[in-house]
């Protein structure tokens, strides 16, 4: 103080005019006046330091004190005036001082008198008023925080948050700072659900807090976090909430798609439905079965296996499983198809076509006891007189080999020094079993009367039976293949083609004699219950075939169908190399009209088809039709180049075969 009192009176200027005693008592005057000046600078600035360090270290008690003790003061002090009006957070924290005092500076056209009277107005539960104030305020000081602030919660105590919202945002904007405008847009932010907005505003605030020990801002901080806890606790309820509300609207939605329709259009609003919902069984469940209506069967196969273990309705549990086994059946699963219609049959599964489609694959599997159990369940469901037989059949299956070795002895099947059982010895003993129970015991009584040793009498438990001989079966056998010539013949089959048939397994159906095979009389005996048991020598065994390959040889047996219809006829590889030889032809004559010789790519090779029909193929065709059949005859022979004979015995030109100089030859050079 005594520095600045000295160069004050270096710098008071001295009159010119005056002696050097009125000079001196001037700078006395003038240093006192300062000296009162400085000291009551100093005492303002330091009111307001203390005040605001009372408020930034969160201590809004001792403000309030303050602000009570030197209302006088701090009426006067515009500045003191605002902190004092920022401590004030309730309606009886308000100082007596500050009404009279922001009414005085509003009359000035102050902003802070205005933002004083907006929140004695807020306080006093006068909105309106309040509103009207804050608007005032801004319009006088655009820049002034508190107007804003003051505006927010006016309007959040009116219940109008989306405008508080407004006013907080451009509070934040105007000084980032600022405790409570980070505080209050957070609460905000909160009220409207914006749990992400919400913990950004708090973090915020959370950063402007002093990093000191004083309580009070100890307690904010730990306010702040225990909001930040709660919000993602709140936020997950939330999304929760919202995600049932959505699966609510959407199984509604959905449920307005129930009866016939687009699938396609089902398909995607279960999937959408599921995605809020993955862990409901039935859902999943109606979901699988729309994949499996459009084709989508892999999709389907992993739907219901999720859905399964959460169905507890017996005949949704039921029909998932039957619907797995389809799918699974259509992507050439069937281990998997078994264990769905296992859990079916365990259920109570009362279907019959599911039943006996599990009957099969167990009796495919060689499971012939498990196969026995079901069949013998379906039989109880519904009787009728093909399971029997097969009941029958499956109890022939469950013998022993030794067991199967003494009835074939008995029979004169086999010697009767053999010690082990063959797989062609099961695979007659099968045959012979299955001709008794089509009654060729009967057949080869009635119709060989006299013949010796056609059936033996065996004592079976206490009444002697018959059983077929190896003689009488073969008498029996005879007869049969005859009889399955002529109905494979009916079947539009040419003779030749009938003894290239073959079972669905790829076994010959005939013998080279003319003989139903074992494997052929089954599938003879199915073909006549009106199965297709058969495969001619264009289609392909489907017997442990990929999806893919299956796919394929449908696509070849349509193409090779079409043909067929069309006047054609197949033939080996082999069948048309010799063709090309004996014709001289090349590949690219025989394949382009008139030959018109088609060909079809299969997976495995190539097939050769050629028109033989009277009325649909060209005569070049039914000429060159010929060729194979002199070759299936047996003539295989290439002719050979002669010269022709020209009349009275002259020597003509060479002999042309069917083609010359590679085009087919009509006798001119």
């Amino acid at each position: 103080m005594r520095n600045l009192l000295q160069r004050q009176k270096r710098e008071i200027p001295v009159s010119e005019g005056r002696n050097p005693a009125e000079n001196e008592k001037v700078r006395k005057a003038l240093c006192l006046l300062f000296l009162l000046t400085a000291g009551g600078l100093s005492a303002q600035t330091g009111d307001k330091d203390r005040l605001l360090s009372l408020l930034s270290s969160g201590d809004r008690g001792s403000a309030l004190v303050f602000c009570s003790e030197n209302g006088a003061k701090a009426g006067a002090d515009l500045a003191l005036l605002k902190l004092c009006l920022e401590a004030a957070e309730e309606k009886k924290e308000l100082p007596e001082f500050l009404p009279p005092a922001c009414e005085k500076l509003a009359q000035n056209g102050e902003a802070a008198g205005f933002a004083c009277l907006c929140k004695i107005h807020r306080l006093r539960g006068h909105n309106d008023i309040a509103l009207a104030n804050c608007r005032k305020a801004i319009a006088a000081d655009p820049l002034y925080q508190l107007s804003y602030l003051e505006a927010a919660k006016t309007f959040s105590a009116a219940g109008r948050t989306d405008k508080a919202l407004e006013y907080l945002n451009t509070a934040v904007g105007i000084s980032s700072e600022n405790y409570k405008a980070h505080y209050l847009l957070g609460e905000a932010r909160e009220r409207t659900g914006n749990y992400d907005g919400a913990a950004s505003s708090y973090e915020k605030a959370l950063k402007t807090l002093k990093p000191d020990s004083s309580p009070a801002n100890l307690k904010k901080a730990g306010l702040i976090k225990k909001k930040l806890s709660g919000l993602k606790n709140r936020k997950r309820s939330a999304l929760a909430r919202e995600k049932k509300n959505k699966a609510a609207r959407c199984r509604s939605e959905y449920s307005s798609l129930a009866g016939p329709g687009d699938v396609g259009k089902k398909y995607r609003k279960a999937s959408e439905c599921l995605s809020y919902s993955p862990s409901d069984p039935e859902l999943a469940a109606e979901l699988a079965g729309l994949a499996l209506d459009l084709g989508k069967y892999e999709e389907s196969e992993a739907g219901y296996k999720k859905a399964l273990p959460g169905l507890k309705n017996r005949e949704k549990k039921l029909e998932a499983a039957h619907n797995l086994a389809k799918a699974c059946l259509r992507l050439n699963k069937t281990p998997e198809a078994e264990k769905a219609l296992a859990m079916a049959y365990a259920a109570g599964d009362r279907e019959p076509g599911y039943l006996k489609t599990y009957a099969e694959i167990l009796e495919d599997s060689r499971n012939y006891d498990k196969a026995l159990e079901v069949r013998t369940y379906l039989n109880g469901i519904k009787p009728e007189r093909e399971s029997l037989e097969i009941i029958e059949t499956l109890k022939d299956k469950k013998m022993t080999s030794q067991e199967i070795l003494e009835d074939l002895q008995r029979r004169g099947a086999v010697n009767s020094g053999k010690k082990a059982l063959e797989p062609q010895d099961k695979t007659l003993f099968l045959a012979i079993r299955l001709a008794e129970r089509k009654g060729a015991l009967e057949q080869v009584r009635n119709k060989y009367q006299g013949y010796a040793n056609l059936y033996v009498e065996v004592l079976e438990g206490k009444e002697f039976g018959r059983k077929l001989t190896l003689q009488g079966y073969k008498f029996y056998l005879r007869d049969l293949s005859q009889a399955a010539v002529r109905f494979f013949e009916k079947k539009a089959i040419r003779l030749t083609e009938v003894f290239k048939l073959r079972t669905l397994y790829g076994e010959p159906i005939f013998t080279p004699k003319g003989e139903l095979t074992d494997e052929g009389i089954q599938a003879y005996f199915k073909a006549l219950n009106g199965e297709k048991s058969w495969l001619m020598t264009y289609e392909e065994a489907i017997a442990g075939r990929s999806r893919e390959a299956e796919e394929e040889a449908e696509s070849v047996n349509e193409a090779v169908k079409g043909l067929l219809m069309a006047g054609y006829m197949e033939m080996s590889e082999g069948e048309y190399d010799w063709l090309m030889l004996a014709t001289d032809c090349p590949d690219y004559v025989l394949k382009a009209s008139p030959c018109n010789i088609k060909t079809v790519k299969s997976r495995e090779r190539l097939r050769y088809f050629i028109c033989n029909q009277e009325g649909l193929c060209t005569g070049t065709a039914i000429k060159l039709s010929l060729y194979i059949s002199k070759y299936r005859d047996g003539n295989t022979d290439i002719p050979k180049e002669k010269r022709a004979t020209a009349f009275f015995g002259a020597g003509g030109g060479p002999a042309r075969k069917f083609c010359y100089k590679n085009r087919i030859w009509n006798g001119e050079e």
